[in-house]
């Protein structure tokens, strides 16, 4: 029997074939006649890193939530205007540009103009102009964002803002019990400052607003104004402050349509939502039928439509309940419960309600609230929230009482689905009512349907896989298409296997301590929400509830302060949940992560972990320790974590990320292979029946920790002295080549033996997952003692394992095999598949006369650059610190060019606001910019600087723009030497050998570039992941993979074949001759159509001796 063995990583796949010889008579026959068939290693980029080494998605993330938040922004303004529309304070013909523009002529100030809204009566245009700029500049939503405890500055300035708000609270005369203020911030800047500048701006404060300040003032100018217009009412002022508030929600019902799976049974339906009537009562149905088989108990006429009007009335079916309906007498420990759950509660709460008190009643209602349930499933924001379920009000009669009864028991309070639509649900119905259990009703219901409309009906394995293409995690997607690659490929080239094993993470069998540890933390916490329940109501919402948990487990005391918490502070909206380590950084929403906290405290603390400066730390150690044993660990430790240990957390965070994308693509390519893939009579000449007619499980998944045992066992790897095990050199690709060995002679009893042997244990002895390593435990044990190995517990899994080695000389046989592996690349050939340019786009300007204007249109743009390319400069935003660099330079560089030397000023002259500025940056005044800043970092002070355009720009919507990334390489040469130019993602090229590009050469600006038809002969192109074979000047061979191209040194990065992370660099100019290498996906090199596979593993095997 052969066996494949697949060892799945992020950026890797290593692969094996193994033989087992089934037929020998005894052991050691065996073991000389099993044998590796064949081996290798895949890799490729990480999707967060394709065409350059840094992380696109954060870029990418970064921009598109900038448009989003402008687009919402917009979105606010455009309903505030339709707000005033609808009560006639704007008509028709308004026009926003148009008005603003005659209102800032007529009024000026806009300041003064909200102060008089709270004195005297304004026109209703006035009034609307004072809300609309309230709307758009609503002030701080949080504190500030957590700094890296190597930027003490930056530090300083996140308390800074902070204490400014402070400090604007109380010029406002802030009055913490009443939560109100003495003056608005219109009143307060009217009063107190004389000049006609509000803004804070180049690091001079003048005062900073929260959003809990322009609140107040917007409520105040309506509540002012409303005694002049019966406009203006309660109902007015609430939707306008709801609009100033209106935040977007954590997920919008585009991503949730999108995460929703299809139905397990027909085509083209999504799966219908757990709390929707047609789930419910298939649910309740099964559990029934279920309970009937177990007890052998024969049902009644009437046994569906009695049980679902006791639980419409109840919202719970009893043991006891269901003994009544059919006259029978089931004993059980559990008599309370046979169904009682948030979907059956919901459900009754919902009939009560809307007056609905039987089964018939909400029979023929049960798309009306089928329709309601997806509402709130799907709309997590309550404004959309609400302004959908107020369509669906139309269609229905509902009083205004059972509107928000509705609103309130079921808004953000459904999630999850069912494995079927709603169609094939009621599908089943009929059968679930005939009595058949949840798995027969589904084939019946199967069976009725035409072949076009059901999924099973297209489930017939293939000879080849197909590769998914369907809106997976992206990461997860790739990995899980070069395994499906890899796959056919073996397969089309005549690779046998009759089973695949796949290295899957799983945690070892809980102990019995570790289950009885874990039950008793599932009944504290089921306590914890009962007591919850009855600070807040049982009908509360989710978040009251867990305020309400983190409340009694916090002794009602806040962390921060540790001031008393009151339960009626919840109501009165006086407490916020705080995570603990910003949810921005450490994406942890887990309940060890919350606390409750004053709402003060809170944005006190803003984006920051606690000891980060704004408590004295000696105090909070001490106060988080004195808090009772009720907190957990996790809780304490993460509330204690100190700047350093916050970084080393950040960085393993993506760590994390990594294991459970490869758990996840792991079990999705075992899934997917075992309900796609034909084995029989394709890739393997044994039967897919097994004795007995036992169906044959093709399919199979080894533990990691089984993994490292036998490596431990089997001598594989390099042994290391200290501590005297066998380890695998990461730095090395072949490892991966290494695992898939070990991963392919595994079996199914190994993972059984190891199984048992932990559960054996019984918490006396475990199994460390990360190095396979067995250790013993107790109580009291020290971390020392922990550490240890068990003479015991080693001298169990030897006898387990002492023969379990498959071949004879396998370290030996191993590591020659591995010698002359050379891992594949994928190689990124797409043409612009990637964003044509970089974000940000710069203003560029012709120079004239000494002056410097903007550009006309693209047209004049494409005249200059042909005609008078000297004259067009960039201006750019940079940080203080590099301009400094770049004045000192140009000054040495120019000295006695001042045309030069005063590009700077140039610009900046028009400007007098910055004059002292520029003055002091061109004198490289370092103090005085960091006085000018109050002390922030130079680092992060932007100014604007002019420099020459780089012809590596675009024109994009009026600038220019840089060119995104590097696309391909086009290889020259002219009188013997090689030369570089390199083609990017916005560049129109379609034909290489006829492309006429720059040629980079070290050291020369872009505007002395020669142009490739200038005597250049094409050779070839080449792409990132390329393999090369070069002669360079110590004339000898070399062999690399193509990493990019530094065009300021005019060198090529290449990566070492077999050396993780190994880079060089080589210049094309000392090339003697070049040619690209073909290598598929297992491995086999190709130099022109010959196989170049065992040379090429010399070549790579002599550079590295």
């Amino acid at each position: 029997m052969r066996v494949l063995g697949l060892d799945i990583g992020v950026t890797s796949i290593g692969w094996a074939i193994v033989e087992f010889d089934q037929d020998a008579k005894n052991e050691i026959d065996k073991k000389s006649n099993n044998k590796i068939i064949d081996l290798g290693v895949r890799l490729f980029d990480g999707v967060a890193e394709d065409r350059s080494g840094k992380l696109l998605a954060q870029d990418w993330r970064n921009s598109k939530s900038s448009r989003q938040r402008y687009k919402r922004k917009k979105e606010r303004l455009k309903a505030i205007e339709n707000e005033f529309k609808s009560i006639g304070f704007l008509d028709n013909s308004y026009n926003k540009e148009q008005f603003f523009a005659k209102f800032h002529f007529e009024n000026k100030d806009i300041f003064i103009l909200r102060a008089k809204a709270l004195e005297e009566k304004l026109s209703p245009k006035q009034i609307f102009a004072c809300i609309y700029y309230l709307a758009k500049h609503r002030g701080y939503r949080s504190g500030p964002v957590p700094q890296s405890s190597k930027s003490k500055s930056n530090n300083k300035d996140s308390v800074k803002t902070i204490n400014e708000i402070q400090k604007t609270k109380s010029l406002l005369g802030y009055d913490i019990d009443k939560n109100s203020y003495q003056k608005t911030i219109a009143q307060y800047v009217v009063q107190n400052i004389n000049n006609s500048i509000y803004r804070n701006r180049d690091g001079k404060v003048v005062f900073m607003a929260q959003k809990e300040m322009i609140e107040y003032e917007a409520r105040e100018i309506l509540r002012y104004q409303s005694k002049f217009y019966k406009e203006i009412d309660d109902k007015f002022v609430d939707k306008i402050i709801d609009i100033i508030n209106l935040k977007a929600p954590a997920i919008d019902e585009k991503s949730i349509n999108e995460m929703i799976g299809d139905c397990a049974i027909l085509k083209d339906e999504r799966r219908a939502f757990k709390n929707s009537i047609t789930a419910t009562k298939s649910m309740i149905f099964q559990i029934i039928n279920n309970t009937i088989k177990k007890y052998q108990l024969d049902p009644t006429d009437n046994l569906y439509i009695d049980a679902m009007n006791i639980i419409i009335k109840k919202g719970k079916l009893t043991f006891e309940n269901l003994n009544s309906i059919l006259s029978s007498n089931i004993t059980t420990k559990d008599k309370e419960k046979l169904i009682d759950n948030k979907a059956t509660n919901m459900l009754k709460d919902i009939c009560k309600i809307l007056n609905i008190d039987n089964y018939n009643d909400m029979n023929s209602k049960e798309d009306e609230l089928n329709e309601l349930i997806y509402i709130f499933a799907i709309y997590k924001d309550f404004m959309h929230c609400e302004e959908k379920f107020a369509q669906h009000l139309a269609k229905y009669s509902y009083t205004d009482s059972q509107k928000d009864e509705i609103l309130n028991l079921c808004f953000n309070k459904i999630s999850g689905t069912s494995n079927l639509s709603l169609k094939a649900l009621k599908g089943i119905e009929p059968y679930l009512i005939d009595g058949y259990v949840y798995t027969i009703a589904c084939d019946e219901y199967i069976k009725h349907l035409d072949d076009k409309s059901k999924i099973k009906a297209n489930s017939i394995k293939s000879k080849y896989l197909k590769v998914l293409i369907k809106k997976e995690n992206p990461r997860v997607r790739k990995i899980v298409n070069q395994a499906i690659i890899l796959i056919n490929t073996l397969i089309k080239n005549g690779a046998k296997f009759d089973q695949i094993n796949i290295e899957l993470a799983r945690d070892l069998p809980l102990t019995t301590k570790e289950k009885k540890r874990y039950s008793e933390s599932q009944k504290r916490n089921e306590e914890n929400k009962k007591s919850a329940k009855a600070i807040v109501g049982q009908n509360a919402k989710n978040k009251d509830i867990l305020k309400a948990r983190l409340l009694i487990e916090q002794d009602y005391q806040c962390p921060y302060c540790n001031i008393k918490l009151n339960s009626s502070d919840i109501a009165d909206n006086k407490v916020e949940i705080d995570h603990i380590l910003p949810l921005s950084l450490s994406f942890d929403d887990s309940y060890t992560n919350k606390v409750l906290t004053h709402k003060e405290c809170n944005q006190l603390k803003g984006q920051r972990i606690p000891r980060s400066g704004f408590l004295d730390d000696e105090w909070f150690v001490s106060h988080i320790n004195s808090i009772p044993q009720s907190m957990s660990k996790r809780k304490r430790d993460n509330l204690l974590i100190t700047l350093d240990e916050f970084e080393k957390h950040i960085e393993n965070i993506e760590k994390s990320r990594a294991l459970n994308e490869t758990r996840y693509a792991s079990r999705l390519i075992k899934n997917y292979i075992e309900e796609n893939l034909k084995f029989e009579g394709n890739c393997s000449d044994i039967s897919d029946i097994k004795n007995h007619n036992i169906k044959r499980n093709r399919v199979q998944v080894r533990n990691g920790s089984l993994t490292h045992i036998l490596r431990n066992l089997w001598h594989i790897g390099d042994k290391n002295i200290d501590e005297q095990r066998y380890i695998k050199d990461r730095d090395i690709h072949t490892h991966h080549a290494q695992d898939a060995v070990i991963i392919a002679f595994s079996t199914q009893g190994m993972v059984k033996s190891i199984c048992d042997i932990s559960k054996r244990a019984n918490n006396e002895y475990r199994v460390l997952p990360n190095s396979g390593e067995v250790i013993k435990q107790s109580k009291n044990s020290s971390i020392i003692e922990l550490a240890q190995l068990s003479k015991d517990t080693n001298d169990r899994i030897n006898r387990a394992f002492h023969s379990s080695m498959p071949m004879v000389n396998m370290n030996e046989t191993l590591n020659e095999r591995l010698k002359w592996i050379i891992p594949s690349k994928k190689v990124d050939r797409l043409h612009n598949s990637r964003s044509v340019h970089e974000d940000t786009i710069c203003s560029i300007r012709l120079k004239e006369n000494g002056n410097y204007r903007r550009l006309k249109d693209k047209s004049e743009f494409e005249y200059l650059i042909k005609n008078d390319i000297d004259n067009l400069y960039v201006i750019k935003r940079v940080s203080v610190k590099n301009a400094i660099s770049k004045t000192v330079k140009e000054n040495k560089e120019n000295k006695e060019n001042k045309e030069n030397k005063s590009i700077i000023e140039n610009l900046i002259d028009k400007d007098s606001r910055n004059k002292e500025l520029y003055s002091m940056l061109k004198n490289n005044d370092e103090d005085g910019l960091n006085i000018y800043f109050h002390g922030k970092s130079l680092d992060k002070a932007k100014i604007s600087i002019l420099s020459k355009y780089d012809n590596r720009m675009r024109y994009v919507r009026g600038g220019v723009a840089n060119l995104d990334r590097q696309d391909r390489y086009l290889i020259y040469k002219k009188d013997g030497i090689y030369h570089v130019g390199v083609v990017y993602s916005g560049d129109d090229i379609k034909d290489d050998k006829s492309a006429v590009i720059d040629i980079l050469k070290r050291g020369e600006k872009h505007t002395n570039h020669q142009k490739s038809n200038n005597g250049f002969e094409y050779v070839m192109t080449l792409y990132k992941n390329d393999l090369i074979l070069y002669i360079g000047r110590d004339k000898k061979e070399h062999i690399g993979y193509i990493s990019e191209f530094n065009i300021n040194t005019a060198n090529f990065k290449l990566n070492n074949p077999l050396i993780n992370d190994k880079e060089y660099k080589v210049g094309p100019t000392t090339w003697k001759s070049i040619e690209r290498l073909d290598i598929d996906i297992l491995g086999n090199v190709y130099r022109k159509g010959k196989n170049f596979t065992k040379e090429a593993a010399a070549i790579i095997q002599n550079e590295l001796n």
